[in-house]
């Protein structure tokens, strides 16, 4: 396989900052659902590498850390080439995943245990330190890569490590029901390097590198089916130290969220998340509980007298309840439009038909026949089915937003936002 050239290539969806030849496109202004859906993984990567260990590479665990290591940080394109030759040493297949981790604070990485349902095979004999980020969290270099790699003949999963400078092989998982990341498509030979993302996402992270000197940061790139590969890329002050058990960057952390296509750079999507991350959650991560996506696409709109209709379709992530998100309206300017109380004939059961304009806005769930099952005012989620207390999300169900003046086309953009433990990113132009 060769490896990937910090030039042209394939990527999709990650904050962006700008390089060169890839800065005259505009970025989208929130992630699409589905970028939403892959980087929820990528969030819970960033904030705490434990996680990602454990998701990644079952069996591996996390030691206290150690004086350090003189490695430094390197580019995917640097990182690939290396891990490319322990793969081809090792017939792991094709290239599946490519992950890199740049963190706060240093820790060792645990090697592969498996057990006799899958088994790995050519695992380490011993764990490696990974240093602490030394500065530049945003540079698109990465203190660890992590590489994931497919044999389908064989059925089993390769993952290689590379930390500076050095290379490490971690093990061959086997068995049909064991590799847990068959369900990607391979990536290509070559794709746009994490350094190159990076420059091209800098413009739209400039709040969050204004605002931390220092953070947390995860480069991911994946297939992403007929649009080619993709970037994802997260940036945090969340972090969470394996060793003190201790989660840092307070209740109300910051993070920044891109995606950019991996063949032309172009950044296709960013969220800057400015106190919407409860680093707090992470002190426990057995049940850690971030990233939700929720994606509001806008497909009609409507009017009935002076009460005005943006209907959206929902895809969010598996498990999000209402009682987790809330919804907030701003115009093209960023001030935020204050939610109306909901008319008392808007209520659950009823159709869209009953739910005319109040003082502001306010936003109506429907279920598959078009019935009221949920509404979100001045005072949060309410008209629930009786006796219940929350409703589950599912993509059979409709948001609409009930306006007195014309939302669409006129630069308002609805958002969700989190009201618990759980991060929930998703936004929309109306």
């Amino acid at each position: 396989m060769s490896s990937p050239t910090s030039a042209p290539p394939p990527g999709p969806s990650l904050p962006p900052t700008v390089p060169p030849a890839m800065a005259a496109s505009a970025p989208a202004r929130g992630l699409s659902g589905a970028a939403k859906a892959a980087i929820a993984i990528i969030i819970v990567a960033v904030v705490v590498v434990g996680v990602l260990a454990a998701g990644l590479v079952p069996g591996v665990s996390l030691l206290p850390k150690s004086k350090g290591s003189p490695s430094t940080s390197v580019s995917s394109s640097t990182a690939i080439g290396d891990a490319d030759q322990a793969a081809s040493a090792h017939d792991a297949g094709s290239l599946l995943l490519a992950v890199g981790v740049s963190t706060t604070y240093s820790f060792q990485f645990g090697n592969l245990t498996g057990n006799t349902d899958c088994p790995v095979t050519h695992h380490l004999s011993a764990n490696f330190t990974v240093p602490a980020e030394s500065g530049g969290y945003a540079s698109g270099d990465a203190t660890l890569w992590l590489f994931v790699y497919e044999n389908t003949v064989g059925v089993n999963e390769s993952i290689i490590a590379v930390v500076g400078p050095l290379t490490y092989f971690l093990g061959t998982i086997s068995g049909a029901a064991c590799v847990s990341l068959a369900s990607l498509t391979p990536l290509p030979s070559t794709f746009v390097s994490s350094t190159s993302i990076a420059a091209t996402i800098r413009s739209d992270a400039g709040s969050f590198l204004l605002a931390h000197a220092t953070a947390n940061s995860v480069f991911a790139v994946v297939e992403n089916g007929t649009a080619g590969p993709e970037w994802l890329v997260a940036f945090t002050n969340c972090s969470y130290d394996p060793v003190t058990e201790k989660a840092l960057g307070g209740t109300k952390g910051d993070l920044f969220l891109s995606t950019a296509n991996g063949t032309s750079g172009e950044v296709t999507g960013f969220d800057d998340l400015v106190g919407q991350a409860n680093c707090s959650a992470l002190t426990n991560t057995s049940s850690l509980s971030l990233g939700y996506a929720l994606d509001m696409a806008p497909y009609t709109n409507s009017t009935s007298g002076s009460s005005y209709y943006d209907d959206l379709v929902l895809v969010s992530s598996a498990g999000l309840t209402t009682a987790m998100f809330g919804l907030q309206v701003v115009n093209v300017t960023g001030v935020p439009q204050l939610p109306a109380i909901v008319p008392a004939a808007c209520d659950y059961g009823v159709t869209q038909g009953s739910c005319l304009n109040g003082t502001g806005w306010y936003a109506v769930l429907l279920n598959a026949t078009g019935k009221v099952i949920g509404t979100y005012g001045s005072l949060g989620w309410g008209d629930l089915a009786p006796s219940t207390t929350n409703v589950t999300l599912t993509a059979s169900m409709e948001l609409v937003i009930v306006s007195n003046i014309v939302y669409a086309g006129n630069g308002y953009t609805l958002s969700a936002f989190g009201t618990g433990p759980s991060l929930v990113t998703g936004s929309t132009v109306l």
